[in-house]
């Protein structure tokens, strides 16, 4: 038995659940194993009456139940709940989605994991459904890498396809919001901070080095107006919020002037791309949804199989 723990009940870790138990027989099959999800921590149980007799109070009720074997974390919190996190690495396995709390402590929860000799898995918060973090593991070891670049944001690429068709850019991110794209704050999307995060984590993994959050040049959408938009409609251009990075040095994500028919201007509405530049793969694209409640969870339940899949 393979018993499991999640940390937060929104977007993420409920579309994994769905997810889960649609092919909870194929999934089983595969692990040669049966999944239990034994307990979930919430903020609010009151919003949950149809999980109550799962729920418990705190993350240490996770730490301290020696049958748990994998926690799903997927909150959005960072302060709160870090050093909870890095206690459970020390006793569990851990997926987690959080970009923003994988990149704040990515070389120490790297370090507890191996230590303790843990998984330690995040694919959900860097490529959304597109399977990024173990190819780029695979990518470091084999090639010297030149650089990488993409759109890393589902979000903001949303919002900048929406404008195109001529909506205004609030109006875009509330309907980026309506459909779970974004945040109901979603400045870290717009800002430009979700893909700073995401590239400092892929350039880390692929230059074997830590690059922090403050070694990236950052801006975001805010500023590009219709009108901008329609100009470089006229040129057979578009805009789009670029993360680049490469072996010299230059790390950076602003919104960038790319051909229409470029393979980052065919990128549309919630997708996003990897391009990876090296050695002796040339030049390796990824692409897939990068936001969305059954995409994410379709990337922690990839996470989960890599951990547990024997067949």
């Amino acid at each position: 038995m393979i018993n499991v723990a999640l940390i937060g009940y929104g977007t993420v870790n409920s579309g994994f659940r769905e997810i889960f138990e649609e092919k909870r027989a194929e999934i089983e099959e595969a692990v040669d194993d049966q999944i239990k999800i034994k307990k979930i921590v919430v903020k609010h149980p009151e919003k949950h009456e149809d999980i109550k007799n799962l729920l418990v109070d705190r993350i240490e009720d996770i730490i301290d139940d020696e049958e748990i074997d994998l926690v799903i974390e997927a909150t959005g919190e960072v302060g709160p709940i870090e050093e909870d996190i890095k206690k459970l690495l020390e006793k569990k396995n851990l997926i987690t989605s959080n970009k923003a709390l994988v990149s704040k402590n990515f070389e120490e929860f790297e370090a507890i994991a191996k230590k303790y000799k843990r998984k330690f898995r995040f694919d959900a918060a860097v490529g959304g459904a597109v399977p990024t973090i173990e190819n780029l593991y695979t990518i470091r070891t084999l090639n010297d890498v030149k650089r990488v670049s993409g759109i890393f944001n589902g979000s903001c690429n949303f919002v900048l396809s929406k404008m195109e068709e001529g909506i205004d850019f609030d109006t875009a991110v509330k309907e980026a919001q309506k459909l779970g794209f974004a945040e109901l704050d979603p400045s870290n999307d717009i800002d430009g901070l979700d893909s700073m995060r995401k590239l400092r984590l892929a350039a880390s993994i692929l230059f074997n080095k830590p690059i922090k959050e403050e070694n990236i040049d950052l801006e975001g959408i805010r500023k590009i107006t219709n009108e901008d938009i329609e100009e470089a409609k006229a040129n057979k251009q578009r805009y789009k919020l670029i993360a680049y990075g490469d072996d010299e040095g230059t790390y950076r994500v602003r919104p960038e002037l790319v051909d229409i028919d470029s393979n980052f201007g065919k990128i549309k509405d919630n997708e996003n791309i990897f391009q990876i530049e090296t050695s002796n793969a040339k030049i390796l694209t990824f692409i897939g949804p990068g936001a969305g409640k059954r995409e994410t969870g379709f990337a922690i339940l990839n996470d989960f199989l890599n951990i547990y899949r024997i067949r």
